[in-house]
């Protein structure tokens, strides 16, 4: 059975939408991502503490499991927050730091009393450049966001038929108060067939 193929029309259109849905979800997450890294560091700054953790789990993330392929590298750390409560988290770390770490050594974290749950270990603390380049990624997501929209917009236009109307040929209008003339039926005769 063979397969459909799409039209050149059908994967233009096709390819402005995809380009439109993935430039808006890059310009909402960087968007999310910056004001979530602001926040963390003004917390940082004014509501933290620091205990001594323990490296629990060290793993790494494939996000593009082919040649060349981006790998994520993460850290378990548990620690005791300062009124007592026993935390275990995740840390996205780069792997330089990975590889500064093992199961089971002591490692120092920086967590906000208020959300323990944000913290941090050393050089893994969020910086006014990671905010930077989320506020670029949302920036130029949506810029792309913008400039597929409106492609898709005129694609869509274009593909309405549009164009310019034929020029009909204009009909004979008979003056105010007549009727146009009709040709006049002949009644009572008939031609017969030889």
């Amino acid at each position: 059975m063979p397969k459909s193929q799409l039209s050149v029309r059908a994967r233009i259109g096709l390819a402005l939408a995809t380009i439109f849905l993935f430039a808006t979800v890059l310009a909402v997450v960087g968007y999310i991502a910056a004001g979530e890294t602001r926040r963390k560091m003004a917390a940082f700054a004014t509501d933290s503490a620091v205990v001594i953790g323990t490296v629990t789990g060290k793993h790494v993330d494939s996000v593009r499991p082919t040649a060349g392929g981006i790998w994520v590298y993460w850290l378990d750390v548990t620690f005791d927050t300062q009124d007592g409560s026993t935390r275990s988290y995740s840390t996205q770390v780069p792997n330089s730091i990975y590889d500064q770490y093992w199961v089971g050594r002591a490692v120092r974290v920086t967590y906000v009393k208020s959300r323990p749950e944000w913290f941090h270990v050393p050089g893994a603390e969020p910086t006014a450049r990671d905010a930077g380049i989320m506020t670029a990624m949302s920036k130029y997501g949506g810029i792309a966001a913008v400039v597929s929209a409106l492609g898709l917009v005129g694609f869509l236009l274009a593909g309405r038929g549009g164009g310019t109307p034929t020029r009909q040929s204009p009909s004979p209008t008979a003056p105010p108060g007549r009727m146009p003339r009709q040709p006049r039926a002949e009644f009572g005769t008939r031609r017969l067939g030889r």
